[in-house]
């Protein structure tokens, strides 16, 4: 859900500045509290719907719009409340709500300063299976160079010919190591032993490119070989294992369109030769007219999804992963014993007890070389 929010308010500024051609401070401050709508309804439970204001092309961090009565609405009268599960983030009162396949909903939001916004009615579309889910191994462009790993690919087919807009995201997790696992901890004042030492774990990270197919111009529904995301050697993804769920969303023709241009506006710049930005039009209106402007998409589909494994043993024969710890090897550093316990009261990690009196204790100046949990968690996924 967020990745949307980040790519509107990329588009908004854009369409703002693109015009200037050297530095200077536009007095723009109608857009810096345009009301963004991100919100998506599924046949899974717990939709959500994220309010933002838009901010300062100079500032990095939007404002959550707190404290608004969030309403989805559907074509049979049916009404369900959303609560403020975290600033700006809304969920539904009924944590089991979802969306039934052939109806439409819209939403409805009321801001705390009394301005009303409703979307259009949106249909909630099916969407066939993922066919297939696979890897490859090969090379990608990177700036000058190629760099090496899996590109993970999707195959569909929509018998009835239905679907034709697709959109795609997933989550990757995987599983790592530090290679320097701390055996002690501070507790207060003194140094003591770990009970759990955290050498294993897992880390999870989300999509954040706007990934969409069309069939619209082949005679069947068919989608084969879609990229959806590379994988590559460098860092620690594939390191020990690795898994990718990959969820596929049914589009309207609207929705395709909407989040065509978003992706558009977001990677076809930097040239007078490129295609120059666009307004963006969604479909959230402000019932009180233009005073204040609104951003957004709300979004009714489907959902399936499939989840891919892959292991270190899958890599070629000779490949190396290059790990992002390398440079851990060069915090590393031994002291004495008796000296172990200023360098933990400085903040540095106490590694290990070397196997003689003579080398001492080792030492790690960065946390995220002796303790996987500064990068991840050590709470095993349940589908592991």
């Amino acid at each position: 859900m967020n990745k949307t929010f980040k790519y509107i308010v990329f588009c908004l500024m854009i369409i703002i500045c693109s015009a200037c051609s050297e530095p200077y401070t536009p007095e723009i401050n109608k857009y810096e509290n345009i009301l963004i709508i991100d919100g998506l309804i599924t046949d899974q439970p717990n939709p959500t719907v994220k309010l933002s204001r838009g901010f300062h092309y100079s500032e990095s961090e939007s404002i959550p719009e707190r404290r608004a009565t969030v309403i989805i609405r559907d074509d049979q009268e049916n009404v369900i409340s959303l609560y403020e599960e975290s600033p700006g983030i809304y969920y539904p009162l009924d944590s089991g709500f979802k969306g039934v396949i052939g109806r439409s909903y819209q939403v409805f939001i009321y801001t705390e300063d009394d301005q009303r916004y409703e979307s259009d009615f949106v249909e909630l579309k099916k969407v066939p299976g993922i066919e297939n889910l696979f890897a490859e191994f090969g090379e990608k462009p990177v700036e000058k160079d190629l760099e090496k790993g899996f590109h993970i690919y999707v195959d569909t087919y929509d018998p009835d010919n239905e679907t034709r807009y697709y959109r795609y995201d997933f989550e990757e997790t995987w599983e790592f190591t530090v290679p320097y696992p701390s055996r002690f901890e501070l507790v207060g004042r003194s140094l003591q032993l770990r009970s759990i030492i955290p050498y294993l774990c897992w880390r999870t990270e989300y999509s954040t490119d706007i990934l969409l197919v069309s069939t619209e111009k082949m005679e069947s529904d068919i989608v084969r070989h879609f990229p959806v995301h590379f994988v590559s050697i460098i860092g620690n993804r594939l390191s020990r294992r690795y898994s990718i769920l990959v969820k596929q969303y049914s589009l309207s023709r609207e929705a395709y369109i909407f989040w065509n241009q978003l992706k558009i506006n977001n990677q076809n710049l930097g040239t007078l030769f490129d295609k120059q930005p666009a307004q963006i039009f969604g479909n959230v209106h402000n019932l009180g007219g233009n005073e204040s402007p609104v951003l957004g998409f709300f979004e009714a589909s489907s959902m399936t999804s499939k989840r891919l494994f892959l292991e270190n043993a899958d890599l070629p024969p000779n490949v190396r992963i290059e790990s992002e710890f390398e440079y851990c090897r060069n915090e590393y550093f031994i002291v004495e014993t008796r000296r172990a316990l200023n360098y933990a009261l400085s903040g540095n990690c106490v590694v290990k007890e070397e196997t003689s009196d003579i080398f001492g204790m080792g030492i790690i100046t960065d946390h995220k070389c002796c303790d996987c949990t500064f990068t991840g968690s050590n709470i095993k996924p349940d589908f592991w």
